[in-house]
């Protein structure tokens, strides 16, 4: 529980609070914590919070604005999540976000076929990813291509 959930604060309160003490981030939108792209029962990580920030920013820097990334697998596969409208780029240019991911720390780098749906965080329906869901080909070569799963895979 946060500070400001624990002493009461509604949202709306600490942004009109914000605005009087004049703090730049008044008008910043709201962004979910980072530790919120990782699957339930990982290990969070200072290092594994780095290694998702930096893949977003990566990402940020190649064009997609609006993304997230989040850590599966003990930290070894990232799942990228971008609007619907955004997964046909995504693909186009696997091979080079694929480099970048891993550039993070990522073993892995996946396309959430079902794109970026806020408030979901890490929503995984009851299933924890494991390495028998990657295919044998991914296990046999630790494929560095970027894999398109979808969060509704088994």
């Amino acid at each position: 529980m946060t500070g400001v959930r624990s002493a009461g604060l509604p949202k709306a309160a600490v942004r009109a609070l914000s605005r009087e003490l004049g703090l730049v981030t008044a008008g910043k939108p709201a962004a979910a914590c980072l530790s919120s792209r990782i699957a339930d029962g990982d290990p969070v990580s200072p290092e594994l919070l780095g290694r998702i920030e930096q893949a977003e920013e990566a990402l940020h820097q190649a064009g997609f604005l609006v993304c997230r990334v989040r850590a599966h697998a003990a930290g070894s596969v990232a799942r990228i999540e971008v609007p619907p409208e955004d997964l046909g780029r995504l693909l186009d240019r696997r091979e080079e976000i694929t480099g970048l991911v891993r550039a993070a720390g990522f073993v892995f780098a996946t396309a959430d076929l079902a794109g970026l749906r806020s408030g979901h965080g890490n929503d995984q329906q009851g299933r924890k990813p494991d390495r028998a869901s990657l295919t044998e080909q991914d296990r046999s070569r630790g494929d560095h291509q970027l894999t398109a799963a979808s969060s509704n895979a088994a």
